[in-house]
């Protein structure tokens, strides 16, 4: 168990295996909470700006995705996968 995440948060948070804190925590919000701690510890000496990325573009697109959510949900339909969102790659 040693260098685990578990044993960080147990560590960090001073709690029995058996606390229910502990046992209600899921692996992904343990390691999250390791990377925050880490990261503001340790803040990045270099910052990287993608010329590319459009936060407007991004938002519009997270809140379409929401409305088909809703749409199909309301019309009783299954939601999109999102396989739209993939390339098809030939090999050869």
């Amino acid at each position: 168990m040693a260098r685990t995440y578990a044993l960080w948060f147990r560590q960090q948070y001073r709690l029995a295996p058996t606390d229910p804190r502990f046992l209600q925590a899921t692996a992904e919000e343990i390691e999250a909470e390791y990377w925050a701690y880490h990261y503001q510890a340790n803040p990045a000496q270099e910052e990287y700006e993608d010329d590319e990325f459009d936060l407007e573009a991004e938002k519009e697109r997270i809140r379409a995705q929401a409305e088909a959510r809703e749409a199909a949900q309301a019309n009783g339909t299954p939601p999109a996968t999102g396989d739209d969102d993939w390339e098809e790659v030939k090999i050869g």
